[in-house]
This record gives structure tokens, C-alpha cells and sequence, in this order.
């Protein structure tokens, strides 16, 4: 549901284009953004700013981001902002905010406009000659750095906005020139329709989000009708229900994968200790030969995804092939923190869904063959619950299983859904702790230590770091 206050929403895109537009072109312009500590609302926060506009924010908590943005002297506060509110020209808000806040309130009693991050984002969109987005259920964050290095080291200068932060900038944006943008266009409420891009890469698709997308068929609407507005479509031909999408959109498209059909191909794939080697290969080019240096059989999917849309840019085989190789990952996607005495790895995933831990602990046996032991915070009482037997058999596949309470963040509690719960149903070797009691049970432990969880887990991953557990 809309925010009462948002006005612009209730215009077609390119009329609140134009509306943003004049706003920003005012003498003495601000934006105030609420919830500036989520990732993508900071970066916007920090691009608004290099184009030269005024900007303040608020968040609720003080973050690693907020915090950064305080001490570097912007108009920041926590957990609230309402003189910056009061003085904006336009209020930007995270879906994540509720429609009860202060700040909203005010800017609806001054008459002050107010946009979803997405409709935001969308308009900044419009700003570049090539808009390049990235969709799907997981690895959106991945592709986009690796497309953004990509096009760094082809010499383009592109502005990106990430999921995490990127190699390039140390921060989850690039703020580069105005030819190409790369951004993750996310699904959630629909957001990604907010967006025109010119290349849209579609990763995977599968039920997700279920506090709104009710079903499989519903979530799938919503990608095929993103398809309908990209320019040309980028996608996965060994996921047979999103290229099926593809087929019917009527949009032009290339596929890669690893089956004969794809348009572009891996071959000749060797696991080694550090990641995947292959071939790419397609009708219209010689072989490209990749070495990946991140873990994981899905990571050739990510390669592949960014080399088609690279490919799709003009850009060369061979450097595409050399910027991929030479690619070491980003935060919180499988990240070695360091190695235990017994050598044996501590690692931080942002892996939130059934699909992404099965696959964040197959890619640790790829490389590690002792115990793995998985600490994981579920995220948000709706995907728990329903998702809950595809949570038991992914959870079920490490030797030991330890689970903080569940992060609502957006939501109020389920009767019956609980850590407690799907611990049980995992069995004996699981169990539903807080998260002193994790700090002081993996001490026992020996063997790998995998982080998992989209919740904010970085006060228990510091204090691991600092006692190297």
C-alpha cells in the first residue's frame, strides 16, 4: 500500500518523471530521504548529493552507514529528522518506513511530495543515456558488480548502484559518468516496474517476498510484466519458467547457460578449490576462457549473466573474460572472514532464502571437508512460514544448525512461527538460541563457520572477528 501522502505516485511514470524534474531544478532544492541507512537509500542519498543538491535524512537505528554519513559532517540524525523533513523540497522514503511516521506526517501536513526509493531511483534512471538493470531472485548484487567492473575495466566510467558494496569504490555505488547505468532492480512491491532500462539481466526466478506475492504464478506476473518494459532482455535459459516469461514478453532477448540451447554457453566447466574455470562460447564469437575466483556453481551463472550483458554493450569477449577473472566477489556473499586454528573457514552470507543456503553450503563442501556449522537468522515471520519445509531441508544439509530469533522488521509476529519451531523440525542437530548463547556454543565447535541472514547480524560477526572463535 501507497503511503496516504504520495501524491506523485498517483501519476503515470514520465509525468512524475517531469514532476521530479522541476522539483529538483529549483533554486536551493533539497531532498530528505527516510530510512537513509538501508543500502540503497544511502547510495541515493549519495548521489543526490554529487549532483550537486541539498540532502538530509534519518534512520531509526544507527548504523555503520548512518554513522559514516554523521561523522562526514551531512545533515543525518537518528532515530528521527524533522526539521530536514520540514525544510525539503522532496521527501524519499524506504518501503520498510511506517505509514504512521512522524516525518511522513509532516511532509503530508506541509504538502511536501513524497516518492517511494523506487520511483526515486527510476527517475535518476532517466538521467543516463544507457540504463542496464538487474533482476531475480538471487545474485542481483553479484552481477551488477561484476557488469560494473566490467565496464571499469573496458574504460566506460559507469555509475552503478549495488547491493553491497563494490571493489571500485569501497561503497555500494559508483558515481561515474552519464553514458551507462548498472542497478539491481529488485521485485519487491513491485518495485522494478518503476524502471525503463534499455538491458534488463533476469538472473532466476522463484517465490519469494510472500508478505506480498501471494504465489508463484503471482511473483511470475510481475517479472513478465518488467520484461514488457526493458528495451532488449538478458536471461537464464536453463530456468525454464523465466525464460518461458522471456518467450512471451515479445521483447528481443539473448539466453546463456550451461545447456546446448543457450545463445551464450559455458563449456568445459573444472571445479577447483577457489572456484569454477570454463569456456564461453556462442555462434558469433571464439572460445573466452574465465577463471572465477569466487565459490560456488551458481557463480557461473552470475559470470555468464554479466558477460551476455557485456557482450549485448559492445564490449569484447577477451575483456569481458579477463575483467571475470580477475573478479574476487563482494561483502556478505560468501566472505572469508578468516580461518579458524583447525583452518577451517569462517564465512558471512547474506543467503536469506531456502534456495540461497542450500546452495551457500554446497559451495563450502566444494572446498572445505569438514563439519559445517550454519548460525542463521530468519528474516521476517511471512517467508518463514511459508517457505517453512523448504527452510528444514536446506537448514537439514549442514552438521549443525544454530538460529537466532526471527528479524520481523517489517512486520508484527505469527503465532507458532519461530526459531524454536523450525529448529525442531530440523532435528537434533539444530537449535534456537540468543544470540549470547551462540557466541558461547560455537566455541565448542569445531569445524567451518557459515553466517547466514539478510537480518542485521554485524555485532555478532564483529565480536567473532574480535575473539576469532
Amino acid at each position: 500500500m501507497e503511503k496516504r501522502g504520495n501524491y506523485l505516485s498517483k501519476l503515470n511514470s514520465s509525468q512524475g518523471f517531469e514532476k521530479i524534474k522541476e522539483i529538483l531544478s529549483r533554486d536551493g532544492a533539497s531532498v530528505h530521504f527516510l530510512g537513509v541507512g538501508g543500502i540503497s537509500m544511502y547510495s541515493l542519498f549519495n548521489f543526490t548529493r554529487l549532483m550537486g543538491i541539498r540532502v538530509s535524512g534519518s534512520d531509526k537505528i544507527l548504523s555503520e552507514r548512518t554513522e559514516k554519513l554523521i561523522k562526514n559532517g551531512y545533515d543525518v540524525k537518528v532515530p528521527e529528522n524533522p526539521d530536514g523533513a520540514m525544510r525539503a523540497s522532496l521527501l524519499v522514503y524506504s518501503l520498510a518506513v511506517s505509514e504512521n511516521d512522524r516525518e511522513l506526517r509532516i511532509a503530508e501536513e506541509l504538502g511536501i511530495p513524497e516518492v517511494s526509493r523506487a520511483e526515486y531511483l527510476g527517475y535518476l534512471a532517466e538521467l543516463y543515456k544507457t540504463r542496464v538493470s538487474v533482476s531475480g531472485s538471487h545474485g542481483k548484487s553479484t552481477v551488477t558488480a561484476m557488469l560494473t567492473k566490467i565496464l571499469s575495466d573496458a574504460g566506460l566510467y559507469p555509475s552503478s548502484l549495488s547491493g553491497a558494496r563494490l571493489s571500485e569504490t569501497a561503497e555500494p555505488y559508483v558515481f561515474g559518468e552519464k553514458e551507462y547505468l548498472v542497478f539491481e532492480a529488485c521485485e519487491y512491491k513491485d518495485s522494478f516496474l518503476k524502471f525503463t532500462p534499455d538491458i534488463a539481466v533476469f538472473l532466476n526466478l522463484e517465490l519469494d517476498h510472500t508478505d506480498y506475492f501471494k504465489s508463484f504464478d503471482d511473483i511470475s506476473r510481475s517479472f513478465l510484466s518488467a520484461m514488457k518494459r526493458a528495451g532488449r532482455i538478458i536471461v537464464n535459459r536453463d530456468d525454464a519458467e523465466l525464460y518461458a516469461l522471456a518467450e512471451r514478453s515479445g521483447v528481443p532477448f539473448l539466453s546463456y547457460g550451461i545447456e546446448d540451447a543457450a545463445d551464450i554457453r559455458a563449456v568445459n566447466l573444472k571445479k577447483g578449490t577457489d572456484g569454477y574455470s570454463f569456456s564461453v562460447e556462442a555462434r558469433d564469437f571464439t572460445v573466452a576462457d574465465i577463471s572465477l575466483s569466487v565459490l560456488g556453481s551458481f557463480s557461473v551463472y552470475n559470470a555468464l549473466a554479466a558477460f551476455s550483458a557485456a557482450y549485448s554493450l559492445g564490449i569484447s569477449p577477451p575483456v569481458i573474460a579477463k575483467s571475470l577473472s580477475s573478479f574476487h566477489g563482494i561483502e556478505r556473499r560468501l566472505e572469508l572472514l578468516y580461518k579458524r586454528k583447525c583452518g577451517a573457514p569462517v564465512i558471512y552470507d547474506y543467503a536469506h532464502h531456502p534456495s540461497e543456503i542450500k546452495a551457500g553450503i554446497s559451495a563450502i563442501k566444494d572446498c572445505y571437508s569438514g563439519k559445517i556449522n550454519v548460525i542463521f537468522k530468519p528474516h521476517t515471520y511471512t517467508r518463514t512460514r511459508d517457505l517453512f519445509d523448504e527452510f528444514v531441508i536446506s537448514l537439514g544439509s549442514a552438521d549443525r544448525v544454530l538460529l537466532s530469533e526471527i528479524d520481523a522488521i517489517r512486520e508484527n509476529k505469527i503465532e507458532g512461527v519461530t526459531s524454536g519451531s523450525l529448529a525442531r523440525s530440523i532435528g537434533d542437530n539444530a537449535f534456537a538460541l540468543s544470540d549470547e548463547e551462540i557466541l558461547e556454543k560455537i566455541k565448542e565447535l569445531d569445524g567451518a563457520l557459515l553466517i547466514m541472514g539478510a537480518a542485521n547480524l554485524e555485532d555478532m560477526k564483529e565480536k567473532i572477528l574480535k575473539e576469532k572463535i
